[in-house]
């Protein structure tokens, strides 16, 4: 019925039906195509299926290679059928495909844009504003839109959480009356099956106080089919909302429309939010296509809002973010507005609003815009700055040392060309100018050439050796040349760590009983009982960490030594196991004026390999590890006293982590210092912590960069 006039024919070359179905070895049947089961088991996830669909952009490879753990991919057989074949710029290529923009994180991105975690008051529920919640059913999607704010869960998506999880809900509902809206999203609720939904729904409805129950979900527009009359009655039994989600006309299909039709004839009030994001919606006639689209399907065009601030996503997806950006946004939707919708579009919402009439400006540090509802928009606050530098940026990449021949388990400390791009694109946002030298090599080459900078921002490892980390100190050193972080001492002290546990020890500083297994011989004059564990004496990133380090007797022990000693060719340092909590502690800063960034706690989830931060919970821990900060419990406060005293200890400077475990008795225990701590934004420690206690990734890079211009 809106074919014609909503989804005109176009000289695209459209994705066939046929053509997805041999993907998958099968033929086309027009009945499994109606089955929304058989849809979600034939999702496109992998580079090989795309590439036997699309003529993929160099752009698009790159982000499709991309690790699944931080970039899920999924799309759906009817929304792949609305791709360009040929046009990388296709707009629905660009909702769905990863592009290798994602690679970059740009000036204030979040891995939590929304502040959701910080405002769980229960595993999977959100209490952010006095009356309303937002209830995560799952994290699993249809597919998953690039711009998503939760894409840091999506990829751990899990049918059967909510049950676990379910009973703890209800009793927060019923224990805070204040609740009278509560949201349910994820993920996409819808994906339960009919049964299960109506079993939250009733829950959800049981509790006295809640007054309005929506369900937030993309699968109408991702995978129409879902939409049955079984379904929509559910929705009308319990007078739930739906809110949806289009960002382009061509979304509006006639399945669509027969999926909102279901909807719609059913009484189920039906409205649509469209998030603003760059080559895909950001021109007048595009909005007013499928706002006016959208009322023909009787769904209220009820919200458009700026893409959130995401790490690593935003880049590639924001539009008209930040100052001095296509400055003339609110004529941009007053066009949009104006007599074509005006009357039938509501307000301009809630979040992010980009309202007609409004005028920006500067007040107090903030970008402010007027607005007329009642939430104002907030931008980051911009970084207090110093004086404009000159950085030399060296590190060592591993794609770099990949193609030069080294294997992927000597490069394993070493940063992904993602960290560095996020580092070099951050400091530029503190104001600073940056010139990549690549590696310690590399540096030694221009130093010994004349050339200068103000500061090197140094994060590389080295190549070889237990003194590998101090390379680069050293040639400051040896050349006068400023730089970031620790001296070689401290560098090559901390690495080795039975040096650094001994340093702590001498300082009256707590650390479990330890021992260097140099042979194996040593083993028998170990002096302290089992259990044990035992780690590679001057490694990082938690290589050679596992499952196995953990050993009863001498006897377990014995064969973990002999198997790390072999794999590592180094010796292997043996500690009394501790069984207690672990945590790490950021610092920042030098002599009086270090101070704690903030202690969080590493968990592990019942995923995890075992409980301790092996190789594997670390790479995989968005299901096998939960990270919390600890502000005012006893252990943050102790963690942070021992952590402190080791940084000054060791000599640590500018910034470092350090990692603590607790003894049987709860009390705190050193482990290891990191004066190189890793500083991917989305996965390394420090800055996940950091943003825990509200310092955004800019903001840390600029606080490294200023504690080693000011130290003599």
């Amino acid at each position: 019925m809106l074919e014609a006039e909503v989804y005109p024919a176009t000289t695209q070359k459209r994705v066939s039906r046929q053509a997805i179905c041999a993907v998958f070895g099968e033929s086309y049947d027009p009945v499994a195509w109606q089955d929304w089961r058989w849809q979600m088991r034939h999702r496109l996830h992998r580079q090989d299926q795309f590439e036997r669909l699309l003529a993929l952009s160099h752009e698009e490879r790159v982000g499709l290679s991309l690790p699944s753990q931080r970039f899920a991919v999924a799309v759906t057989p009817p929304f792949s059928a609305l791709m360009d074949h040929d046009d990388p710029h296709c707009p629905i290529r660009k909702r769905v495909i990863p592009r290798e923009e994602e690679l970059v994180a740009g000036p204030g991105d979040l891995l939590d844009p929304c502040g959701e975690d910080q405002h769980m008051v229960v595993e999977g529920l959100v209490h952010r504003y006095p009356g309303r919640v937002l209830l995560l059913a799952q994290a699993a999607g249809a597919a998953y839109c690039r711009s998503c704010t939760r894409w840091r869960l999506v990829a751990q998506g899990d049918l059967n959480a909510l049950p676990r999880r379910l009973e703890a809900i209800l009793g927060y509902l019923h224990a805070h009356p204040e609740v009278r809206d509560v949201l349910i999203s994820g993920g996409h609720p819808l994906l339960f099956s009919d049964d299960r939904l109506d079993a939250l729904l009733s829950a959800t409805r049981s509790v006295p106080s809640v007054e309005l129950v929506r369900v937030g979900s993309r699968v109408p527009g991702f995978l129409p089919q879902r939409i049955t009359p079984q379904l929509a009655a559910v929705l009308r039994k319990y007078r739930v909302g739906l809110s949806l989600h289009f960002s382009h006309p061509r979304e509006l299909t006639p399945e669509v429309a027969t999926a909102c039709d279901t909807l719609a004839d059913a009484g189920i009030p039906l409205g649509s939010e469209t998030v603003w994001r760059k080559g895909i919606n950001d021109d007048a006639a595009t909005l007013r296509k499928l706002f006016t689209g959208l009322l023909k399907l009787r769904v209220r065009p009820y919200d458009r809002c700026r893409c959130d601030a995401v790490g690593y996503i935003a880049f590639a997806h924001i539009h008209c973010q930040g100052i001095g950006n296509h400055a003339p946004a609110p004529r941009f939707h007053q066009r949009v507005r104006g007599s074509h919708v005006r009357g039938r579009c509501p307000g301009w919402g809630w979040k992010n609003p980009v309202a007609a009439g409004n005028r920006g400006g500067l007040r107090g540090g903030n970008v402010a815009f007027a607005q007329l509802g009642r939430h104002a928009l907030h931008l980051p606050r911009p970084v207090p700055r110093m004086k404009a530098l000159r950085l030399g940026f060296v590190g060592d990449c591993q794609e770099e040392y990949l193609a030069q021949g080294f294997t992927p388990a000597h490069v394993a400390e070493f940063d992904p060309r993602a960290t560095v791009k996020a580092i070099t694109a951050g400091l530029p946002a503190c104001g600073h100018e940056v010139s990549v030298v690549s590696n310690g090599l590399a540096l030694a080459q221009a130093l010994a050439g004349g050339q200068r900078f103000d500061l090197v921002f140094n994060i590389a490892e080295g190549l070889a050796g237990f003194s590998r980390e101090a390379q680069v100190p050293a040639l400051g050193k040896l050349y006068r040349q400023k730089y970031t972080f620790s001296d070689p001492l401290t560098c090559a002290l901390t690495l080795h760590k039975a040096m650094a546990k001994r340093v702590v020890r001498d300082a009256g500083l707590p650390t479990a009983p330890f021992f260097l297994v140099e042979n194996p011989e040593n083993l028998q004059h170990i002096p302290f009982p089992g259990p044990y564990f035992a780690k590679p004496v001057a490694e990082k990133s938690s290589k050679g960490i596992s499952a196995r380090c953990q050993a009863k007797d001498t006897h377990e022990l014995s064969l973990v030594c002999k198997e790390l000693r072999e794999l590592f060719q180094q010796p292997v340092l043996v500690e009394a196991f501790l069984p207690g909590r672990e945590v790490t502690v950021g610092i920042v800063g030098n002599g009086p004026e270090a101070r704690v960034l903030g202690v969080m706690e590493v968990a592990f989830t019942e995923r995890a390999e075992t409980q301790a931060y092996t190789a594997l919970n670390k790479q995989e821990y968005q299901e096998r590890v939960r990270y919390r900060l600890l502000k005012d419990e006893p252990l943050g406060h102790q963690a942070g006293e021992v952590a402190l005293a080791a940084y000054h200890h060791l000599g640590c400077r500018d910034a470092a982590r350090i990692d603590l475990r607790c003894d049987a008795s709860g009390k705190p225990q050193f482990l290891e210092a990191n004066p190189l701590p890793g500083l991917d934004p989305v996965r390394s420690d420090l800055p996940i912590l950091a943003r825990l206690a509200g310092m955004e990734y800019v903001a840390l890079l600029s606080a490294i960069v200023e504690a080693a211009w000011r130290r003599p």
